[in-house]
């Protein structure tokens, strides 16, 4: 059950992806039934093994001599079944026929004749029982002579070392955790009855099948079955060796990893069944989707019916030494608070969680318990701590549940710096940017120089398209590092320069100006861009940069002019289209037309926006992407003025945009339009 991958170029080593843990790395009891299946698996290999050479030895004297004997006296008759073992059947027809082609003469003498053939039928007989006695054969299952005993003895039957190291890694990997929580007893049954279903599944695929099916991986690959839904959000470590080049490591959760494999296994069965559709392959597909099937189902069974907290837990807990005195605690607690003493049961849990701070049971209660009082930040230090261990053993699912739990209560979550940085690149990964945005801003006032450089840059690299303040903060903090050089720091500070210059056009409103409006004399005396449309009408273009809204008033900067407030319900007619260039980033042109451009007036007035020159999320209060950002800027722009969209909503809202390769070519179409 090993997975090998062949590379193509540029790299022709072999490829190996090996699973080798998993965050689940605890247990209530040690797994007898799980190891005593590897003892017991082993201890046949190693029984079997010894008798496979000694087998093999003897099947191929036998063989030999049967051949042997036949070349001296090759006018006898071959056994027909000893040629479709050595040849296969169809092959064996075509033998048939080419040895029919030789005229052999015979002995004279008919007892000499016979007592030759029955020496040969001797030998045939001695080469079939020894077949038939193989070790692989006599406890392995055989689809075309089903029986119980190899039904079961198959699955402790492995073909060497490799197979059976591959499949006892897998079921060491999830069979205690099965073990411990569906308990030794109904595991043991569990486990043999996925042997029995993937077997006795394969056969009915290959009933004509005289190939022995040995080993675990259909008991194994239920067990993974199980795994599957019972740990569903568990996160695998897994070893990525090209062999001679490198060696990666990596974690991938559950819910990817063991679906891929079946679905790789179930594409191979089908494939095999095209290529071999008589006998299957050297590897039993069929079985380990059988397998993985009626475990998965059998673990759904359990979750549907509620068996293991029900039946299972219950028995366990009563026959182990194992108890959780967290969790004994937790269970009082709630007893407590059924009856309506809430104020012991929180009492019960503030102490419990003092002792069992780890205990995710304990505080997760806890917390539930100080919601309900009105005590959250009671409870939040002991959350945060738990979430800090979760960050450290990268446990990041669970790690993000608690996030969403504390930060639906608190406004900044109480851990520290370094664990909102791995946080932020979790969003980031995610691509949940609006969270990353805001962890952003909660982290930018903790940036210090005790954060290592490495996480400062990082952060301020992904920091930088959705959170410009707190890149910026970032990169304050680079640059008074003593760990960076000055050479790295002054290729850093241009980008500095940069984003500073940034910020003085992002400045906040600036009330005082708000006397001077833009209006209909004051536009005349503002130096435009003249655009001649047609000898009726020409365009006149005033470049701004949105700075604020205050009562209905857009405050933008004009080139030449400074600040002035645009009163919305001056604004007739909005455009916007997005500008896809070879040379720069996309951005969008939005045209504020201050004249009817439908009209007969001659001079057309616009005050033109660009993305590119204006951070379009720093308008609103929820984090937003750039591009959410732009267009809902857009719409707030439309609802203020109450202004006809040109040519129509759905475009200047940008869904979808009209797309032009350079703003000329905008212009020239707005030209034509106008």
């Amino acid at each position: 059950m090993l997975v090998w991958f062949p590379l193509t170029k540029p790299f022709k080593e072999t490829s190996l992806l090996l699973p080798i843990g998993h965050e689940k790395d605890t247990v209530r009891r040690l797994p007898w039934v799980t190891f005593s299946i590897i003892g017991i698996c082993f201890l046949a290999h190693i029984f079997i093994s010894t008798q496979v050479r000694e087998a093999r030895t003897e099947l191929q004297n036998s063989l030999r001599e049967y051949i042997e004997y036949y070349v001296l006296h090759p006018y006898l008759v071959l056994d027909p079944e000893i040629n479709k073992q050595i040849f296969g059947e169809e092959e064996a027809e075509g033998i048939d026929a080419l040895l029919s082609l030789y005229q052999h003469q015979p002995p004279k003498n008919p007892l000499v004749l016979g007592d030759e053939q029955e020496k040969l039928d001797e030998l045939a007989d001695k080469f079939k029982n020894g077949l038939k006695n193989f070790p692989y054969r006599k406890w392995g299952y055989i689809p075309a002579r089903p029986t119980m005993t190899g039904l079961f003895t198959y699955m402790f039957v492995h073909a060497g070392w490799l197979h059976l190291l591959g499949n006892l890694l897998f079921l060491y990997l999830t069979g205690p955790f099965i073990e411990d929580v569906w308990g030794r007893g109904f595991f043991a049954g569990f486990y043999i009855l996925m042997g029995f279903i993937s077997a006795f599944l394969f056969g009915q695929i290959y009933p004509g099948s005289n190939v022995p099916l040995i080993g675990a991986s259909g008991a194994i690959a239920g067990v993974m079955g199980a795994f599957l839904v019972r740990y569903w959000f568990i996160k695998i470590d897994f070893l990525f060796l090209i062999i001679v080049i490198k060696v990666a490591r990596f974690k991938a959760p559950t819910w990817v990893m063991l679906p891929l494999w079946f679905l790789l296994e179930l594409y191979n069965a089908r494939v095999v069944d095209q290529l071999n559709p008589s006998g299957g392959s050297g590897v039993a597909h069929w079985a380990h989707v059988f397998g993985f099937a009626f475990g998965v189902a059998t673990g759904i069974g359990m979750k549907i019916f509620n068996v293991e907290k029900k039946y299972i837990t219950p028995k366990i807990d009563s026959k182990t030494g194992y108890v959780d005195d967290g969790l004994e605690i937790v269970t009082q607690a709630l007893g407590k608070k059924k009856s309506g003493f809430f104020e012991e049961a929180y009492d019960m849990l503030r102490s419990a969680v003092e002792k069992y701070p780890s205990n995710t049971d304990v505080v997760e209660t806890f917390w539930e318990a100080s919601i309900e009082v009105g005590q959250e930040s009671t409870a939040a230090p002991f959350m945060a701590k738990l979430l800090e261990k979760e960050i450290r053993q990268d446990q990041m699912d669970a790690a993000f549940d608690h996030f969403l739990k504390l930060k639906e209560k608190l406004s900044s979550i109480p851990i520290g710096v370094t664990y909102k940085l791995t946080l932020f690149h979790y969003f980031i990964d995610r691509t949940d940017m609006e969270r990353a945005k805001s962890l952003a801003e909660e982290i930018s006032p903790d940036l210090n120089t005790q954060v290592s450089p490495k996480q400062l840059t990082d952060f301020f690299e992904k920091a930088a398209a959705i959170h410009p303040a707190a890149a910026y903060k970032a990169l304050s903090v680079i640059l008074q590092h003593s760990e960076i050089t000055e050479e790295e720091k002054n290729k850093l500070r241009t980008r500095h320069a940069e984003l500073e210059k940034h910020f003085q056009q992002q400045a906040k409103p600036d009330t005082s100006g708000e006397s001077d409006q833009i209006g209909q004399e004051s536009l005349h005396e503002i130096p435009g861009e003249p655009l001649k449309t047609s000898p009726e009408k020409h365009l006149k273009i005033f470049k701004g940069i949105p700075l604020g809204v205050k009562d209905d008033k857009l405050l933008v900067s004009l080139e030449e002019s400074g600040k002035k407030f645009l009163p919305m319900q001056k604004v007739k007619v909005i455009a916007a289209v997005e500008i896809l260039s070879h040379y720069e980033d996309p951005y969008v042109v939005i045209d504020l037309f201050l004249d009817d451009i439908y009209s007969q007036t001659e001079n057309i007035r616009t005050v033109r926006l660009v993305s590119s020159e204006f951070h379009a999320p720093s308008f609103f209060q929820k984090p937003l992407e750039p591009r959410e950002a732009v267009r809902a800027f857009v719409a707030a722009l439309l609802d203020l003025s109450g202004a006809i969209p040109h040519p129509d909503r759905e475009t200047v809202l940008l869904s979808p945009p009209k797309r032009l390769p350079d703003i000329k070519e905008y212009d020239r179409l707005l030209l034509e339009t106008l």
